[in-house]
């Protein structure tokens, strides 16, 4: 059996939910995503001010940056707890 076909398989049986995951909170953004989309159905205008996928490349300031800074061993661990001073 191939991948595709063990994907598109369907159970003959039904496997219950376990208790753990019954208990587990509603996601925040999954209920937001839901209600966003119940009211762009019912015809109402959304913008959407989500961070959205970047749709160009990253200036190349910002990687030079972020290089420089991933090669520092100073940012090579967490942050102390209370923070850092400025």
């Amino acid at each position: 059996m191939t991948h595709s076909d063990h994907t598109s398989a369907r159970s003959a049986f039904k496997i219950p939910t376990s208790d753990v995951m019954t208990q587990l909170p509603t996601q925040f953004f999954a209920t937001l995503v839901q209600n966003v989309n119940r009211e762009i159905a019912s015809g109402h205008d959304v913008i959407n001010l989500g961070q959205g996928n970047p749709d160009t490349p990253t200036p190349p300031h910002i990687v030079k940056t972020l290089q420089e800074s991933a090669e520092n061993p100073l940012y090579h661990k967490y942050s102390p707890f209370r923070g850092t001073l400025s």
